[in-house]
């Protein structure tokens, strides 16, 4: 078979200086795309999305920046061929999210450091994830699904720079707190059912053997309150790093040392 993607895209921007300091800057985006699978039971699928985008800065005495963004986004949906029609999911809508940032860059006094630091709140609605589901075949697949909805708060610190002409430095902090506010899962049903099967998503709903298995349910396939997949609370990272130029004629030296950490993550819902 083939399968083929055509996306389509127009943009503009404008941007205004409130006075020396304040500037707005508005941007726009209309894009269409097109999705193909000439073995799909669905062969075609087309998704279209209006994003703008809203940004204020204001700019500090010392040479920095403090700004807040408003903007809106899509991850365009697609098809899952005929692995996900067997299993009722040919295809999948596209992801939208509200999204929300403030923050600030600047220098820190006269010591050779800058500091970035940044808010941020998500919303996203019908989360694409990847779902592993067995096809009458008995075959295991993967196929992109809709999970449902959910919230991103989070909050980004940055600081580098020099202490002197050799010695220089990073470290950096991100939280992010996330979670479903509703969705549905087959798997969840599977674990609380007692083994039994989701047959109707939509007012989750399925075959149910808590009555052989008691203390499995209650059966439901609500994933409310979880944490999204793949996504750490805590990650950290930081270097510290010595440059000295013509330690002999045309060379160069340095060393530098670097840790991260990342707090741990489910691989699924």
């Amino acid at each position: 078979g083939t399968r083929s993607i055509s996306n389509q895209a127009i943009f503009g921007l404008a941007e205004y200086d409130i006075s020396d300091r304040l500037t707005v800057t508005v941007e726009a985006r209309y894009a269409e795309e097109t999705k193909t699978d000439s073995t799909a039971p669905d062969p075609e699928v087309e998704f279209d999305a209006f994003t703008p985008r809203v940004t204020v800065d204001y700019a500090l005495a010392n040479g920095g920046t403090i700004y807040g963004i408003f903007a809106q986004g899509v991850k365009p949906g697609g098809l899952n061929g005929d692995d996900g029609a067997e299993v009722g999911f040919p295809t999948y809508e596209q992801e939208e999210s509200d999204n929300f940032e403030v923050g600030i860059k600047t220098p820190l006094g006269d010591t050779g450091f800058n500091l970035t630091a940044a808010g941020f709140f998500t919303d996203a609605t019908n989360v694409q994830l990847t779902t592993a589901l067995a096809t009458p075949s008995g075959a295991l697949n993967s196929i992109a699904t809709n999970q449902g909805s959910g919230e991103i708060l989070g909050l980004e610190l940055d600081i580098s720079g020099s202490f002197n002409d050799n010695w220089s430095a990073a470290a950096t902090y991100a939280y992010t707190d996330s979670e479903f506010t509703e969705g549905c899962d087959p798997d969840e049903w599977i674990l609380t059912s007692g083994g039994g099967t989701l047959t109707d998503p939509d007012n989750q709903t399925g075959i149910n053997f808590n009555a052989d298995f008691q203390g499995s349910g209650p059966a439901s396939c609500s994933i409310e309150g979880r944490q999204f997949p793949l996504t750490s609370e805590h990650q950290l990272s930081g270097f510290l790093r010595y440059d000295r130029a013509e330690v002999f004629t045309g060379v160069d030296f340095f060393a530098s040392t670097d840790v991260t950490y990342e707090s741990s993550k489910f691989a699924q819902v």
